[in-house]
């Protein structure tokens, strides 16, 4: 296992990547879960608890102004498991870019995943799937689809 170079600064401690250069894998864990994928095309992973209603208020400036609406329309009570589901899908989208928090996390619009739900991520060649997990939790995968 290698590091590749950050794309913050450039030192040798991006994300990790396999030595054959042939395989990629994204791993996440949150509580007592651990996710792990592994891939042939970049990959990302993310799992995490469901977040408090509190939790959601303050991440709120973290979010695409589409996502922030989406989440608005929602009730209150169920705001904390459609947030977590579309902050899953926002960090599995950014570990499989490769840049995973160091990008601007307003800037994509991975939306809740859920009918209805926007994404302005389509023209990336990316594919966001929810994974089942655990009640309490929730989780994503993010995979490049090749040309």
């Amino acid at each position: 296992m290698e590091r590749e170079a950050c794309h913050g600064c450039g030192a040798p401690h991006g994300r990790p990547v396999v030595r054959d250069g042939q395989s990629h894998f994204s791993l996440s864990h949150s509580g007592r879960l651990i996710l792990v994928a592994f891939a042939v095309v970049p990959v990302g992973a993310d799992i995490e608890q469901i977040a408090s209603s509190g939790m959601v208020e303050e991440a709120r400036n973290a979010l695409h102004p589409t996502e922030c609406q989406e989440l608005d329309a929602l009730p209150e009570s169920g705001r904390p498991q459609a947030f977590t589901e579309m902050w899953t899908r926002k960090e599995a989208y950014l570990k499989m870019l490769g840049t995973g928090l160091l990008r601007d996390t307003r800037l994509d619009c991975v939306g809740t995943g859920r009918p209805g739900s926007t994404s302005g991520i389509s023209g990336t060649r990316a594919q966001l799937t929810p994974v089942p997990v655990p009640s309490g939790y929730a989780a994503a995968l993010c995979v490049s689809v090749l040309a």
